[in-house]
């Protein structure tokens, strides 16, 4: 694991409140997979309270931000995911994403015997052995 964060030389206003110079603008980490000694994957995250903090930093197509897969290799792809509200707004559309995979299985947990529960209890199936 990988974290490293900048702070803003302006103050900034989110939603959340103020966030004035000199404090944590931005973050960004990342945690890497392993096979053999050697980097195999790598989940990245960036979030800035401002494009002025850390431009040196990924940049996404859409200056409100996205969620971007990019995998390199032969063949190589990048997918960036960006979504909006009946209001045009970005992130909302975006975390409801998230939570559709859990929302939709309410009445499989509600069917399901007492105890602890995962994602494996519903159908998806782990692939061992995929990596090559």
């Amino acid at each position: 694991e990988t974290t490293d964060r900048r702070a803003t030389d302006i103050p900034i206003e989110v939603p959340a409140g103020r966030i004035e110079a000199g404090t944590v603008g931005a973050l960004r980490f990342a945690v890497s997979g392993y096979h053999d000694a050697r980097e195999v994957v790598t989940v990245e995250h960036v979030t800035r309270l401002h494009p002025s903090v850390a431009p040196d930093w990924p940049q996404p197509m859409i200056p409100d931000g996205v969620y971007r897969i990019v995998i390199e290799g032969w063949p190589s792809y990048e997918l960036n995911l960006y979504g909006t509200d009946e209001h045009g707004n970005n992130y909302p559309a975006l975390e409801a994403a998230t939570a559709f995979r859990i929302v939709n299985r309410i009445p499989d947990v509600c069917e399901a015997a007492p105890g602890i529960l995962t994602p494996f209890d519903f159908g998806l199936e782990r692939n061992p052995g995929l990596f090559r």
